[in-house]
């Protein structure tokens, strides 16, 4: 028993060895996540989260925006966000893109040009994922700038809005299956939601569940919210579990 316990012992200590030798071998570093929506205010809850919020509003240049998170209109992005960090917290670095022109409650105009501005300046920090909060129509034009970006190894995440009705991302879905992901949401039966967009049949979407997310108010108190937005978190999330695991490439390896 004690020769097998030092054999253990060995090779667990070449494996560490070959570990810190070989990055190839060791995990990815935190996935950035860019959350393009309302911004984000998750330091009460999270207090360990890496977040870098810029302001992307119509009529600035971006820039990181280092205010109180008191002077956010809507806590939209931040219900975004938490239902992200409920899920995989240690793994993702936040980008959070303020584009809303003006909010009325909790409900914000939101511009296609500011919105693919701040997806632009977002692949340019190197972000691996952009959660993108849309509504309503997208020219063709727009969703083919769209591809340009998902033709760069980028994850676009897109709601399929909760107008209960065909979504108007149906072409988007259609043009990169692998990056481009169109979602609709699940009620708590397994069932489309109430409120969300459908795919007319196509098979395009990618669905999750949609009620009963648990999230976070900016406050710091804990939430429970239903919409497509936050079954966006959940793909997400899913693509940072993938994104985190190790790669080996045996080309590399020193012994």
């Amino acid at each position: 028993m004690k020769i097998i316990s030092k054999l253990y012992t060995i090779v667990a200590l070449l494996v560490a060895s070959i570990l810190i030798a070989n990055p190839a071998y060791a995990q990815a570093e935190r996935v950035k996540v860019a959350i393009i929506d309302t911004g984000v205010v998750v330091e009460n809850s999270y207090p360990d989260a890496v977040v870098t919020r810029y302001d992307a509003r119509p009529g600035r240049e971006i820039a990181v925006d280092t205010r109180s998170g008191r002077q956010w209109g809507s806590k939209h992005g931040t219900w975004v966000a938490g239902a992200l960090l409920n899920e995989v917290q240690d793994d993702v670095e936040i980008l959070s893109y303020r584009v809303e022109s003006k909010c009325r409650g909790n409900e914000c105009d939101i511009r296609l040009r500011e919105i693919y501005n701040a997806a632009l300046h977002a692949v340019a920090q190197d972000a691996k994922i952009l959660i993108i909060s849309s509504a309503g129509a997208m020219p063709a034009s727009v969703q083919d700038m769209f591809a340009d970006i998902a033709a760069q190894g980028v994850h676009l995440v897109f709601s399929a809005g909760n107008n209960g009705g065909t979504s108007p991302y149906i072409r988007l879905a259609s043009l990169n299956r692998d990056y481009i992901h169109v979602v609709g949401a699940l009620d708590k039966d397994g069932d489309k939601a109430r409120f969300s967009d459908d795919d007319d049949g196509q098979d395009l979407f990618r669905w999750y569940p949609g009620e009963d997310i648990h999230t976070v108010d900016p406050s710091g108190a804990s939430r429970v919210v239903d919409g497509t937005s936050y079954s966006t978190s959940l793909l997400a999330a899913d693509l940072v579990r993938d994104l985190r695991k190790p790669t080996y490439d045996l080309a590399s390896i020193r012994y």
